[in-house]
């Protein structure tokens, strides 16, 4: 991209790759515009990172307050090693402490890879016996001291999710105590589209976080539709909505970027300045933009997902939380 002359690129979506790409990008004055990598050691001032979500502080502390609020006690969290899961667990732990929980061990897994890691292959869930045997002891030691409805399980995962809840049938413990997740478990369509995974959820209530905008807007109601068309299962448009303000962002800022500045090649610092100027006089889908020091989105509510059964069709579907105040 760098060869063809790209000066800014949609993207990176995930923390990972990011980091992966964000050093060459800094070295060679190219603009980064990721829509969902969220992870907070990714929020440095003065790099050429900019992302339209805010980073993994603010889930943390919805989550844990979340908990907190539903009378959880202690949580025994399950979660996926490397710069988002480790980031995220951090900062879910630092607030649930602070708003006076507890938090166990937990299991602190590295993601399998290879053709199984993430199928519903019956040698996949083996793969995940020895983790959850070890969850299941904490779990039920915790229910002993606290009991059921005190405790909670914490899951930071991606599509390894699905065969994680699978397998977690297989204890009883695990079933007993309200399961919570993370951003990127929120609308897994493995999940809903197997029965086991799909009814564990149910059963524990697993209530997943995603961070919210305005989907009764006129902009977003047109966006769905060209989705549901398209793709003809749409649930939340957030990241959709995100992706498309992302590209917008890049397009205008290129195009303003090209008006004040021809013939001029070094152009970083004053290109920076139109990303964020353009950002936030952008009137998105995702709504009004603001970013902080870091180029990070600030603020914002999040949405909580569950999955449940659609009575009508039979089927399973992520929906809206609708909490009781």
């Amino acid at each position: 991209l760098h060869e063809n002359g790209a000066k800014i690129i949609v993207g990176p979506a995930f923390g990972a790759t990011v980091n992966a790409a964000k050093e060459y990008a800094d070295a060679n004055n190219i603009i980064l515009i990721s829509y969902s990598s969220t992870s907070s050691l990714l929020s440095i001032e003065g790099d050429n990172l900019f992302r339209l979500v805010p980073d993994d502080t603010n889930q943390g502390k919805i989550v844990a307050e979340r908990m907190i609020s539903d009378g959880i006690k202690v949580i025994v969290p399950i979660w996926r090693g490397g710069l988002y899961g480790n980031e995220l667990y951090k900062s879910t732990k630092s607030y649930f402490e602070k708003l006076g929980g507890e938090v166990e061990e937990g299991i602190n897994y590295k993601p399998y890879t290879g053709k199984f890691a993430t199928s519903l292959h019956r040698i996949n869930f083996l793969m995940w016996n020895q983790a959850l045997e070890k969850l299941n002891a904490i779990v039920s030691d915790a229910v002993k001291k606290y009991g059921a409805n005190s405790v909670g399980v914490y899951a930071i995962s991606f599509d390894e999710i699905t065969p994680i809840l699978i397998q977690s049938t297989l204890y009883e413990d695990l079933g007993k105590v309200r399961w919570y997740g993370s951003d990127k478990i929120a609308q897994n369509h493995q999940i809903t589209k197997n029965v086991d995974s799909a009814l564990f959820a149910i059963k524990t209530n697993f209530s997943n976080p995603l961070y919210s905008i305005d989907s009764e807007s006129k902009k977003s109601h047109d966006l769905k539709e060209v989705l549901e068309k398209q793709l003809h299962e749409v649930s939340s448009i957030t990241y959709p909505a995100l992706a498309y303000d992302s590209y917008w962002v890049a397009a205008l800022s290129l195009d303003k970027n090209s008006t004040l500045n021809q013939g001029n090649d070094n152009l970083t610092k004053s290109f920076k300045d139109i990303v964020v100027e353009t950002a936030e006089s952008f009137d998105g889908i995702s709504g009004k933009i603001k970013l902080n020091i870091a180029g990070d989105r600030i603020g914002g509510n999040y949405d909580f997902w569950i999955v449940a059964k659609d009575n009508d069709t039979q089927s399973y579907e992520w929906e809206k939380e609708h909490i009781l105040e």
